[in-house]
């Protein structure tokens, strides 16, 4: 039987070349979350909201509109004021 493909997912795949990490596991464990969310975001069945992005904020000291970006979510900007 051949191996399981792992889904495609921008944030989590950064997140664990920049940790150095290899596992969604390992990478729950620095962010302080449980394996099976990460799982379950990993796989589309969560998105990747504001617990995760949080949580990448505080614990890796990420700014929060990167993670946003990475993630290919909208950065809101504040509307201009005349």
């Amino acid at each position: 039987m051949g191996r399981k493909k792992t889904a495609v997912h921008p944030l989590l795949d950064h997140l664990l070349r920049r940790q150095g990490l290899q596992k969604d596991s390992a990478l729950a464990l620095e962010l302080g979350m449980d394996p099976a969310h990460v799982s379950s975001i990993r796989h589309g069945r969560r998105p990747a909201g504001d617990t995760l992005i949080l949580r990448v904020h505080e614990r890796l000291g990420m700014p929060v509109s990167e993670i946003r970006k990475i993630a290919g979510q909208l950065v809101k900007r504040p509307a201009k004021s005349n």
